[in-house]
């Protein structure tokens, strides 16, 4: 089997879990890139179609619906192997999703960072270059991933804070 056959079977990386709160299983998959594409031009749409712009204030709207639209492609039954979920929506109207979302997407998180080792972790130089970018061009955020977002804050959050006085401020 060529390489190009070998990376287009691939392996579905799945976990086995219950339901949160619940006795009843469904499996996680690991996404396509192709997939989660779809997953984000889906609340793309959505959000164009409801005349809704992206800003800081609809910007965890906007996280929270591709992480429903991402786990509605993920969510699959642990004997078929099929989507549970045909649309977003289907999930999204689930009374036992509301409160379930946040341990399902983490879940996911955690899959997707052990099938994917690519994203496990960026250096510290890596990050000083990144924050460079960023401050350079501040839009450029808005392309990065979450996971690469996530690293970065963590990253920023454990520097040593620097002192007021040693800045040159007058304040007091």
């Amino acid at each position: 089997m060529s390489l190009i056959e070998q990376l287009k079977a691939g392996t579905r990386n799945t976990r086995t879990i219950p339901w949160p709160g619940r006795e009843d299983s469904i499996t996680l998959r690991i996404l396509t890139e192709a997939e989660i594409e779809e997953a984000q031009f889906e609340v793309e749409r959505r959000f164009k179609a409801a005349q809704i712009e992206f800003s800081a204030a609809t910007m965890d709207a906007y996280q929270a619906s591709q992480n429903t639209a991402i786990l509605a492609r993920a969510i699959v039954d642990p004997e078929t192997g099929k989507r549970m979920f045909k649309q977003t929506d289907e999930l999204a109207q689930l009374p036992a999703f509301a409160s379930a979302k946040a341990i399902l997407i983490e879940e996911w998180n955690a899959l997707d960072n052990e099938s994917n080792p690519a994203l496990k972790k960026m250096t510290d130089e890596e990050y000083d270059k990144l924050f460079t970018e960023v401050k350079k061009t501040p839009s450029i955020s808005n392309f990065l991933n979450s996971t690469t977002l996530r690293g970065l804050i963590t990253y920023l959050a454990s520097l040593p804070a620097t002192s007021p006085a040693g800045s040159g401020s007058t304040s007091a």
